[in-house]
């Protein structure tokens, strides 16, 4: 899909820059935290709700779902009405989406108003990386990508402690409610701060392609999700589905190699960094969210941790984040495949220390 012109780096101001580093972190930043804080009052919410553990699994998934079926539509969303409005309409938006999951009494709605918080939220990770590429030169990416990560892997740190004291002391509700207020901060920083680019009003959305991917990506999120339950194969429901997903995706890589400007181009994919990049996140992305939504029930269901310990537990990946992305600022002068290995190597680690994990593992082990 054809962009359009980003500003020139060389226009901005070493505050102004700043400035907008702090924006777009904030933005990601409180994004990232709903993807983390909510696990915290999994349990609450099984109880408040009268759920099944697969049930309110769900408020997670269809949060993913949704993230992963609007995020592919972010160029065209700025293309067409510019990157300043998308900003404010993403934050403003998740704002109030947020705000409706703290007002859900009973589970449809939650997994509703879940579904727009990922939606809404989706644009400003990928918004966010292009503002930083517009707003500071080659030199120095490395340097703003090392900020940037840092202060949003802070949300996912500090959110679950926060989070579990706010559910233990009051209940559920208050995980969405303390957000409401950063984010109307956020919107406002982004009215302020964030420029407009050029656009093109006459950029035209594949909707072919976006909507059988996005039927294709929703139908196999739920076959990975309810197959389980219903026996895999011994269920039409679950046949059905793989059904739907072989379909979707037959039609979108038939419509994608046949159409003159697809929805997500073919010659992407050409560029072997780039297609290394993505295989890498998917891998990392199923290791980084299975054990997220599994410890919270584990720890309080099968150990009666409270949900303001569970935060504190949750906490300590965001606080390895935080030192990785550190150190992953400082390497820009390495060859980039060295941080790869080292990264990848120390999931396999630590999942390696998990496998040995039972009811009888201590909690500085966890830690």
């Amino acid at each position: 899909m054809s962009t359009t012109a980003a500003p020139i780096s060389d226009s901005f101001t070493p505050t102004q820059r700043a400035l907008i580093l702090i924006t777009v972190s904030t933005c990601t930043a409180l994004y990232a935290l709903t993807l983390t804080v909510v696990n915290v009052v999994l349990p609450q919410l099984q109880g408040a709700f009268s759920a099944t553990p697969d049930q309110v699994a769900w408020i997670v998934t269809l949060n993913i779902i949704a993230t992963a079926v609007v995020t592919p539509a972010t160029g065209w969303l700025v293309a067409r009405f510019g990157q300043r409005k998308v900003m404010l309409g993403a934050v403003g938006g998740f704002a109030v989406s947020t705000l409706l999951c703290a007002t859900a009494d009973s589970l449809a709605p939650l997994l509703a108003y879940r579904v727009l918080q990922g939606g809404f939220g989706a644009p400003t990770v990928p918004l966010s990386q292009a503002i930083l590429l517009a707003t500071y030169s080659k030199e120095q990416r490395a340097m703003a990508q090392g900020v940037f990560g840092m202060a949003v892997v802070l949300g996912p740190a500090i959110g679950p402690v926060l989070g579990g004291y706010l559910a233990e002391e009051y209940n559920w509700r208050w995980v969405f409610l303390f957000i409401v207020p950063l984010a109307m901060v956020a919107m406002v920083s982004v009215f302020v701060f964030i420029r407009d680019v050029e656009r093109s009003e006459k950029l035209r959305l594949d909707w072919t392609g976006f909507l059988t991917l996005a039927v294709a990506v929703t139908s196999l999120q739920l076959v990975m999700d309810r197959g389980e339950q219903l026996d895999w194969l011994d269920s039409g429901a679950i046949i059905l589905l793989i059904f739907t997903m072989a379909m979707s995706m037959y039609l979108f890589l038939v419509h994608t190699f046949t159409h003159d400007d697809p929805f997500i181009s073919p010659r992407l994919f050409l560029d072997r960094n780039y297609s290394i990049g993505l295989l890498v996140v998917f891998v990392y992305g199923m290791l980084n969210f299975t054990p997220i939504v599994l410890l919270p029930p584990l720890l309080q269901n099968l150990k009666g941790y409270p949900d303001s310990l569970i935060g504190l537990l949750l906490a300590m990946r965001g606080a390895g984040l935080v030192v990785g992305f550190f150190i992953a600022s400082r390497m820009w002068r390495f060859d980039p495949r060295i941080g790869l290995i080292l990264g990848l190597l120390l999931i396999g680690i630590s999942g390696i220390y998990m496998t040995k994990s039972d009811l009888n593992v201590p909690m500085v082990e966890i830690a």
